[in-house]
């Protein structure tokens, strides 16, 4: 049995959203373990690094983006004498990631009848 690239987008598709539901879920839990003032400090610095990375990076190239964005991370928490783990500020990506693509306008494209104008 062979899997047509219509079968591999559609299960790409559907994987995908959960994959990223699942880091967001699982950063809260491991944030929860983190001080409140290093929770809020985490959250403001990843929302930063990868706003940054967006800019920077522009469309495309998610991986150069997410190792902007940690490398980002990693030394502004380095400066302030932080240590968080890496799971930590790769699930703070994720769930900013998410926040970004749930607040991303959709386009839609609607078909225009240009038929009538021939002539």
């Amino acid at each position: 049995m062979q899997i047509t690239n219509e079968q591999l987008l559609a299960l790409i598709s559907a994987i995908v959203p959960l994959i990223v539901s699942l880091a967001a879920y699982l950063y809260k839990v491991l944030v929860g373990k983190l001080p409140a003032q290093k929770q809020m400090l985490l959250q403001q610095i990843a929302i930063q690094a990868v706003h940054m990375a967006e800019q920077v990076g522009g469309s495309g190239n998610g991986a150069a983006k997410r190792a902007m964005a940690e490398n980002a991370i990693n030394e502004s928490l380095k400066s302030l004498g932080m240590n968080v783990a890496p799971s930590l500020v790769n699930a703070a990506i994720e769930s900013v990631v998410f926040s970004l693509n749930q607040q991303a306008p959709k386009l839609v494209i609607h078909p225009v009848d240009t038929s009538s104008n021939a002539g």
